[in-house]
């Protein structure tokens, strides 16, 4: 009987109406709390969906790439040849057009160099012959007045001998003479008189001679000279164009 009332005193608290609504309230709040964290969890996920899908189409992309470069590698190979190619041909066409130009460079300067050297040459040319005109210019003035002198000294000869009214006829003068003795001073006169005009005449023809190849040397100093000008004229011109010339190169 005791023990009856001991095991129904133990069991009572099961069938206690006041703790037995409690069971339920506890797993309800559990389950909400599942349920919450769910919530959190998929809204995670569903946050996290834009950078999948977008690290999923980079993915795709680079293995589309890389496919595509796998499938033709020798398009690739060709393309960066020609690329490669087309730049040594712009270089080698560069290096080219620089030799060319340096070459045309040293050309001017040895044409630029031997044109001065013939301008130097005329210019010395010219100042020779400026001064051999000069010379010949002084030799002229010179014979001409020579010339004048002998012309005069003719000219009286003729008139004293027209005055005397003989004709210079050595013969009939000597044979006029009185005497042995002006016989003698008559031969050795014409004979003076004879070697005197000779000498007269010969310097007369030899100044005439003289002056002729004198103006005829002049004339061809002027020539030369004239020609001298024109060469360093166009020495001139050509040095100036090839100056500008060698500066447009230059420039370039």
């Amino acid at each position: 009987m005791q023990e009856i009332s001991h095991k129904s005193r133990i069991k009572s608290p099961q069938s206690n109406p006041t703790t037995a609504p409690l069971l339920p309230h506890s797993d309800g709040f559990a389950e909400a709390e599942k349920g919450g964290k769910r919530f959190i969890k998929l809204s995670a996920a569903y946050c996290l969906l834009p950078t999948v899908f977008l690290l999923f189409a980079i993915h795709c992309s680079l293995f589309t790439d890389i496919a595509s470069a796998a499938k033709d590698p020798k398009e690739e190979f060709k393309k960066l040849q020609k690329e490669i190619d087309t730049h040594k041909e712009k270089l080698e066409k560069a290096k080219r057009m620089e030799h060319s130009v340096l070459e045309e460079l040293d050309r001017t300067n040895k044409d630029l160099s031997r044109t001065q050297a013939e301008l130097r040459k005329y210019r010395d040319k010219r100042r020779i012959t400026g001064g051999e005109i000069r010379k010949v210019e002084a030799d002229i003035s010179v014979n001409r007045a020579k010339l004048e002198r002998q012309a005069e000294w003719l000219k009286r000869k003729l008139r004293v001998m027209q005055k005397h009214g003989y004709s210079g006829d050595a013969v009939i003068l000597l044979s006029t003479s009185e005497d042995i003795a002006q016989l003698m001073r008559r031969w050795r006169y014409i004979k003076e008189l004879a070697g005197y005009d000779h000498k007269m005449l010969n310097e007369y023809k030899e100044t005439i001679k003289n002056l002729t190849e004198q103006e005829s040397r002049f004339k061809t100093l002027h020539a030369e000279l004239k020609k001298s000008e024109e060469k360093i004229r166009a020495n001139e011109k050509t040095i100036a164009e090839k100056k500008k010339g060698k500066e447009m190169l230059l420039s370039s």
